[in-house]
């Protein structure tokens, strides 16, 4: 036994106390040698409590970690809070891209939001990651419930701005604060009307600044927005100046497609409005594009549905478009590819405005043709799903239009007669996908079947004129003299 004077110093003591309680908390003294079973379990359990740590950590770092947890049942702190403020907008890793934004737990968590804003105890800096979040949000990789959800963050920023701008205080105040001071419709339904036509017609100084402030990403709805506030504000506008507007409008509309089909619809109503409303070849063209809202003629078969957004009047101008520029294109890119029109062209100009409905008819070789004839490839995709073909007319192509009760059948080639038929006892099926026989189903006529065979010959315009006239078909009224 060793004397007093030869005892432990009492530092020494204390860590064997120290070692002691710590190898039995990790209960050691049940392990042996040789029980590796043991060794591997205490392993785990400490890869268990190590695990369990870092998780929790997680939670109070990772925004993402922190979201999937309160998906999961997590009460947030206002820890959490600031962190879920940041990715409301934001595809979640492990959830198939699903966002916070249109989860069924976004309602309750904006109801905390707005209770820390009413007690004083939110953060500006969290705040302004809702705003973020606002801002962030992406249309196109949108659902129902996340346009849902995201109208409810906005509500919420509307309702609870009040507050934070007393709480900031007229002191100092972070950019992002004086910019909202100074646009609070941003947080309205009409958040972009105000600067739609600086825009538009190219000066963007306002807005480059606002983007710049409120951290407005390229992605934001903001800017789809914008493009139907451009739409609107431009249809407010006199014919004079908005006309010049409609073709950068379809640019824009193109690259911003969330609100085209509205924003189209406001274009095509306002264009029909002025007192002048010729076609627009650059608006007819984007209409029909297959991506679009498809040839107008597909309404009826409910295959261009997006007709349906404009009034029949404003249908019917466009259709008019469409049988007025078909008349023209059969003549003058179609005919002229092969022979002279005889004036076949400036005849049929003087009914132009009454044809209610056209058809191509386009034979193998034009067809093949379309592949390096720029005017006829352009006309081939503007009809695509509204022309049809010839299978045993190898060279001849022709045009179906309607005039009153009658459908007129005309052909490309030089010394083809032309024929008006009685719309309601065609022989051939003027729907057909295609004619098998040739020209001879169109031109039946040629058997004296035909109600009116119009010949090319001397002076024959004035002979064609005078039997349309017997049948109630006369000139419009800007071509009333047949001179």
């Amino acid at each position: 036994m060793l004397s007093p004077r030869h005892e432990p110093p009492a530092a020494l003591l204390s860590l064997h106390r120290q070692l002691a309680s710590s190898l039995k908390s990790m209960d050691v003294a049940r392990l042996r040698l040789g029980q590796p079973e043991a060794l591997e379990e205490a392993a785990r359990e400490a890869a268990a409590l190590f695990k369990g740590v870092a998780k929790a950590t997680l939670i109070h770092t990772d925004p993402q970690a922190c979201a999937i947890a309160y998906i999961r049942g997590l009460r947030p702190t206002d820890e959490h809070l600031h962190l879920l403020a940041g990715v409301l907008a934001r595809p979640l890793d492990g959830l198939e891209g699903r966002r916070l934004i249109g989860h069924p737990r976004l309602a309750p968590l904006l109801a905390r939001y707005t209770d820390r804003v009413g007690a004083g105890e939110l953060s500006l800096l969290t705040w302004f990651s809702l705003l973020c979040a606002y801002f962030e949000f992406d249309p196109l990789k949108a659902d129902a419930d996340d346009r849902r959800g995201w109208e409810s963050l906005r509500a919420l920023l509307a309702d609870t701005w009040p507050a934070i701008d007393r709480q900031a205080g007229r002191g100092p105040v972070p950019d992002w604060l004086a910019a909202l001071r100074d646009n609070t419709a941003l947080l309205q339904r009409d958040a972009t009307d105000a600067y739609a036509l600086d825009w538009l017609r190219g000066d963007d100084t306002a807005l480059a600044r606002l983007s710049r402030d409120l951290a407005i990403p390229e992605s934001s709805w903001f800017w789809h927005l914008l493009v139907r506030s451009a739409a609107r504000k431009a249809a407010e506008l006199p014919d004079e100046a908005f006309k010049p507007l409609i073709e950068p409008l379809l640019a824009l509309l193109d690259k911003r497609p969330v609100f085209r089909d509205e924003g189209l619809a406001i274009v095509l109503t306002r264009y029909h409005q002025c007192e002048s409303a010729p076609l627009h070849r650059a608006l007819y063209a984007f209409l029909v594009r297959d991506d679009v809202w498809r040839h107008p003629e597909r309404k009826a078969s409910g295959q261009a549905p997006a007709w349906h957004r404009v009034a029949e009047p404003v249908w019917q101008r466009v259709m008019c478009w469409v049988n007025g520029g078909n008349l023209q294109d059969f003549f003058s890119v179609v005919v002229a590819r092969k022979d002279a029109d005889e004036g076949r062209r400036a005849f049929w100009s003087r009914y132009r405005d009454q044809i209610s409905w056209t058809r191509f008819v386009f034979c193998p070789q034009t067809l093949a043709i379309a592949r390096r004839h720029a005017g006829i490839r352009e006309l081939v995709e503007r009809e695509q799903g509204a022309y049809t073909a010839f299978w045993g007319a190898r060279h001849v192509d022709a045009l179906m239009f309607q005039i009153g009760r009658y459908v007129i059948v005309e052909f490309s080639a030089a010394g083809n007669a032309a024929y008006v038929y009685d719309a309601t006892r065609l022989s051939f099926d003027r729907h057909a996908l295609k004619y098998l026989g040739g020209t001879e189903e169109l031109r039946y006529g040629f058997r004296d079947a035909a109600v009116m065979r119009i010949e090319r010959g001397a002076q024959w315009e004035a002979a064609a004129h005078a039997r349309l006239q017997a049948l109630g078909i006369t000139p419009d009224p800007a071509h009333a003299s047949p001179d």
